[in-house]
């Protein structure tokens, strides 16, 4: 049995393509494996999602994008809950986070620098001393209301061209599963598989122009998608 939250996830994900193919939400039912079936112009297709975490596949899955932004969630999160009990001023503070902060594996030995950085930002804001900072890129502190005070992530990134590597690498993960969603679906009567490959968790990858030459694999489809972007390279 599927999990439902992760499946409203998928359908978020794939979205925009189903609005551009104009297949109706009635059309689209939940699956595993794969992860939908789909009514398409008088063809049932298989439709399957994954995801593009290039961080993970170029560092063979020693480093993490979604696992440093879920530390740094709880992080600042934490760094609220301080301000609160202190009594600080009511605000809403903004981090920024230089891309070096993605390269750190153990996010715990470096926590007491992150707030420091942070601590020191603010100070500088306020008329303090600069101190260069070696995670933290930016801290914006404004007043919002006189009884609101947050602590958020605001992200900033350069975007670059998703890599062709990356992207065979999610359709070969996926290739090997193949002959396995033939066999569990053998009574659907299924006409072709499709493969989306999803890379809103992917932010500084740009998919638009992508172009991943000589693809060889069963899906008779492969998208890429990233919110309203959507590129097909099969």
């Amino acid at each position: 049995m599927f999990d439902k939250d992760q499946k409203d996830a998928e359908r978020f994900y794939i979205s925009w393509l189903l609005r551009e193919l104009n297949i109706k939400d009635e059309d689209v039912t939940d699956s595993d494996p794969p992860d939908f079936i789909v009514k398409y112009e008088g063809r049932k297709i298989g439709l399957e999602v994954v995801g593009c975490h290039s961080l993970e596949i170029e560092s063979n899955g020693k480093l993490s994008r979604a696992k440093t932004d879920a530390y740094l969630h709880d992080l600042y999160k934490e760094y609220e809950r301080d301000m609160k009990a202190r009594g600080d001023l009511p605000c809403v503070i903004s981090v920024s986070f230089d891309e070096s902060i993605y390269h750190i594996r153990n996010l715990k030995k470096i926590r007491n620098e992150i707030i420091d950085e942070i601590n020191s930002y603010r100070a500088y804001l306020k008329g303090g001393e600069w101190k260069d900072c070696k995670y933290v890129r930016s801290v914006d502190e404004r007043k919002f209301s006189d009884d609101y005070t947050e602590v958020q992530r605001w992200e900033t990134f350069w975007a670059v061209p998703a890599k062709p590597e990356n992207i065979m690498k999610c359709i070969e993960k996926k290739e090997k599963k193949l002959p396995q969603y033939y066999k569990s679906t053998k009574d659907e009567n299924i006409d072709e598989f499709w493969l989306v490959i999803n890379f809103v968790y992917d932010l500084a990858s740009d998919i638009s122009n992508v172009v991943v030459p000589n693809i060889q694999t069963g899906f008779e489809r492969v998208y890429l998608v990233k919110y309203g972007d959507i590129t097909r390279v099969k």
